[in-house]
């Protein structure tokens, strides 16, 4: 049995949660308090005094240090290996310890969560962390790739959180990430070291093999040159008891990844690669992880999870280096899935979980990215190598005003997971980096306690960092006492930073993490809100846990309800009684008031459970208020025109919301906002003029707006006149502007026709202007014409060809008849007369047109045609149609 004792100077805030001085000091002051617990073996076991309650229970500390004095001392001994507390141990196991102190003084007790100073161990930017024993000695080991210097630095540890100074090892390569297994089947701890291709340039990746001795030193690099891969991942995927390699490698012609596997000779070196699979995946960077290694149906057999488009997919192995694909399962609706992060059992039913990180983001057109928003989700495993739908248990968000503005907001990065309180339940820790307006950064990791289902809770716990090139490199239980410590990579310092846990083993630490009022400032007679969230850090759980607040007494009650239980109010005190809340589980309380007198008003919350607190300072918070006078504005709008008149603060919309109350100091900006026939002219009351209208709500105010309807003109025409022609004919139409609302500008008048067929109507204006009298009027004249159809002989037959048969014919006839007998002569001559007189007529018919008929040409062709009137001044414009119809 051991006794310890120490004091602690915790500052009961989380925002230096690093700063304390050491455990050993004896010193006490308003932040220190004794510590006094009861160990066997070494091991936490009991509380001798729960630590918030020393001051309470001190007597009973007496009667049972009494009890132990009857008992022998056997061996005194001093044991500073638990954060440096003097101890008194004995060999049989029973000790008795007598503390005198003249006085006592009490402060804050430690947190159910709660870390160390950070120590830096100096390396040459980190890339990559490994934890192993690497030199056999039943102690955790250290190895940090270093991309800047080629190398590998090993940190041997001493077992207690603790590492000795760095021995390097050539990497072969310029290490961006560092993997362990057992390439030659010795049973020592090897290291794959990986340079990752470049997707942009198509260069090649390469990794190199660490063979271990067994000593924390290391054989040569054996180096295997890679096509364009971008993630490794080590398991002994044949199942010959040799680590064999896979890679996610870029395919160029396809633009998807391609899962290749390195099959381990077992000296170091590899067989060419073969194709396990091939997914599709787009995304690519610095930080993107492809491939998460886990074993997801339990077969023994090591199975993949991948990134593809949308999020996320199992790749079960078969035992020879190749897998079979599972179906994928999505991300939100707009989200890109970024990287797979891990493979986890979350909500322990033995089946491997999936967690995936995504983000959506917004880019401007030459301005590059304006808002990005990341999750960190959760698939749980079903066991067969499907994925049950996404839970989204992490998130953050930022945006810029525009390309050269600062982000506001903030981004997580590098998840992982493990046992931070003690609960025995896996919790989550991210780093997270927050944005401000003036450029300014913070950063550190946060805590979300896991509930053992897959979700953690909605209240983080934070714990601030120095620099802001940092994330977290790895998480495991360095100091054997079974809490999750951290590995930060600090690329600012160029170290690896150790973080130890030193949350306490036992007890309950209820606190209220987050705590608000608002609106601030709030006007009297609004309504003013409270609201609490309260968080179970565990490790224990809580029962009968209550919360109270004590109300401002000059405030009126007006609800009050909680997330878990049910709430009740006496005078000015809410009660809500919450009931058991498990670790890292969580209760919401929204309490609504209105003030019923000015000034600054304090609200008390705290909360309470049946277990003693490890950390009472955390249980409670106040909030201060203050209240102001409120004030009415009215807003009107006035004139012939109309429009909208809108406020900033966003309360005013007339004309459906014209008058509400602000609070006494504030500046209201109104716009107003013409509609589209009108134009805003005017302020009038609080504000005047055209300018921007700025009112300071020092006493009731009223503005109003006045609208004036644009001028304008109006168009019309009167029927064409004759409305039907024939071709050849045309109509006239008499076109009148109206002015409107004192119009007298110029309008420039134009026509068009419709349909447009060969021949088709013309149209013309006359003036092509015309400027009317304000509320006047003006004329134009339009006329339509048409084109009338043209008639032409036909052209003769061209019969050249007849004549020159004709006359020779002829010719020979009347030789013919000069050979003939008289008699004969006498027959032939009045039948070739005859003849002659026939073909003659028809010759000469044929030479002046005879009666071939004329041909018709041209002419508007018939039918209904649309003739539009345009009438333009300045950016207004008028229409009118006319129709006419040509027969």
């Amino acid at each position: 049995m051991v006794f310890r004792l120490g004091w602690t100077n915790h500052v009961p805030t989380r925002k230096s949660p690093f700063m304390r001085l050491s455990p050993g000091d004896l010193k006490c002051g308003k932040h220190y308090r004794p510590v006094l617990q009861v160990f066997e073996s070494s091991t936490p076991r009991q509380n001798l005094v729960q630590n918030s309650a020393i001051h309470q229970d001190f007597p009973l500390v007496l009667t049972r240090l009494i009890r132990l004095l009857a008992r022998p001392f056997v061996n005194e001994v001093a044991d500073t290996e638990r954060g440096g507390f003097p101890m008194l141990s004995s060999r049989r196991g029973l000790v008795a310890f007598v503390l005198f102190l003249s006085s006592i003084c009490y402060g804050p007790g430690a947190f159910a969560v709660e870390f160390a100073d950070p120590v830096q161990y100096p390396v040459g930017a980190p890339s990559g962390v490994v934890i192993a024993d690497f030199d056999g000695d039943g102690k955790l080991d250290l190895a940090v790739a270093n991309g800047g210097a080629g190398n590998v630095s090993i940190f041997f540890g001493n077992g207690d959180g603790t590492f000795q100074a760095a021995t390097s090892f050539d990497a072969g390569v310029s290490p961006a990430a560092l993997s362990k297994g057992d390439f030659n089947n010795d049973g020592k701890p090897d290291l794959a070291v990986f340079q990752p291709g470049d997707t942009n340039t198509l260069a090649s990746g390469a990794m190199s093999v660490l063979l271990g001795k067994g000593d924390g030193s290391f054989q040569s690099p054996k180096i295997t040159m890679l096509t364009v891969a971008t993630d490794m991942a080590v398991a002994d995927f044949d199942l010959d008891h040799k680590s064999d390699v896979a890679v996610a490698d870029y395919d160029s012609n396809s633009g998807n990844t391609r899962i290749l596997v390195l099959i381990g000779k077992g000296d170091g070196t590899f067989q060419s690669p073969t194709q396990g699979a091939t997914v599709q995946s787009t995304i690519s960077g610095e930080g993107v992880r492809y491939l998460a290694l886990a074993d997801f149906n339990d077969d023994g057999k090591p199975d993949l999870g991948v990134q593809v488009i949308g999020g996320a997919r199992i790749l079960l192995g078969n035992g020879d280096g190749t897998f079979q694909a599972k179906p994928v399962a999505t991300v939100a609706s707009g989200f890109v899935a970024l990287s797979v992060e891990a493979a986890e059992d979350l909500n322990a039913d033995g089946k491997m979980d999936l967690v995936v990180h995504s983000l959506l983001f917004f880019a401007s057109s030459g301005e590059g990215q304006r808002s990005r928003q990341d999750h960190i989700s959760v698939f749980l495993g079903n066991g067969d190598g499907t994925l049950q739908p996404e839970q989204i248990v992490a998130g953050s968000f930022w945006r810029k005003s525009n390309l050269f503005a600062p982000p506001v907001g903030s981004q997580i990065y590098s998840p992982v997971f493990a046992d931070y309180n003690g609960d025995g339940t896996l919790d989550l820790a991210v780093w997270r980096t927050t944005f401000s307006s003036t450029f300014h950064t913070s950063q550190g990791f946060e805590i979300d306690l896991g509930k053992a289902d897959g979700t953690f809770s909605n209240a983080g716990i934070s714990f601030p960092y120095s620099t802001n090139a940092a994330r977290i490199g790895a998480t495991a239980d360095l100091n054997g006492d079974q809490l999750g410590d951290l590995i930060v990579s600090d690329l600012l310092n160029n170290a690896a930073v150790v973080v130890l846990n030193t949350s306490p083993a036992s007890g309950t630490d209820l606190g209220i993490i987050a705590a608000s009022a608002g609106p601030e400032p709030v006007g009297l007679g609004a309504n003013l809100q409270y609201k609490a969230d309260v968080l179970n850090e565990g490790p224990g759980d809580a029962t009968a846990v209550t919360f109270r607040d004590t109300l401002p007494s000059n405030v009126t009650f007006v609800s009050a309800t909680a997330t878990q239980g049910s709430c009740t109010r006496l005078n000015q005190v809410v009660t809500c009684n919450i009931g058991s809340l498990a670790s890292a589980f969580d209760a919401t309380v929204t309490i609504v008031v209105t003030p019923t007198a000015t000034g600054t008003i304090t609200n008390a919350m705290g909360v309470s459970a049946t277990e003693v607190d490890l950390a009472p300072a955390n249980n409670s918070a106040t909030q201060d208020s203050t209240v102001v006078r409120q004030f009415t504005l009215t807003v009107a709008t006035s004139g012939t025109g109309s429009g909208t008149v809108t406020s900033n603060p966003a309360r005013i919309n007339c004309p459906s919301a014209c008058s509400t109350l602000f609070n006494e100091g504030t500046v209201v900006a109104l716009t107003a906002t013409a509609a589209g026939d009108s134009t805003f002219t005017n302020w009038s009351g609080a504000c005047s003029g055209t300018d921007a209208c700025s009112v300071t709500m020092n006493s009731d105010q009223s503005v109003t707006a006045t609208f004036a309807v644009n001028p304008d003109f109006s168009l019309s025409a009167a029927a064409a006149s004759p409305a039907s022609v024939a071709a050849g004919h045309s109509a006239t139409s008499t076109v009148a502007i109206n002015s409107t609302h004192g119009f007298n500008g110029e309008v420039q008048f134009t026509c068009s026709v419709d349909p447009l067929p060969v021949l088709a109507p013309a149209c013309s204006l006359s003036p092509t202007s015309a400027t009317p009298a304000a509320n006047g009027s003006a004329t134009s004249t339009l006329t339509i014409t048409t084109t009338a159809p043209t008639a032409a002989l036909a052209a003769p037959v061209a019969g050249g060809w007849l004549y020159a048969l004709w006359l020779p014919i002829v010719g020979m006839a009347w030789a013919g008849m000069g050979l003939a007998p008289k008699i004969v002569r006498k027959r032939i001559l009045a039948a070739v007369t005859l003849c002659f007189a026939l073909a003659g007529g028809t010759l000469f018919q044929v030479a002046c047109g005879g009666s071939m008929p004329p041909h018709t040409t041209g002419g508007t062709p018939p039918g209904t045609y649309t003739v539009t009137v345009t009438g333009t001044s300045g950016s207004t414009q008028h229409f009118t149609n006319v129709m006419i119809t040509v027969n």
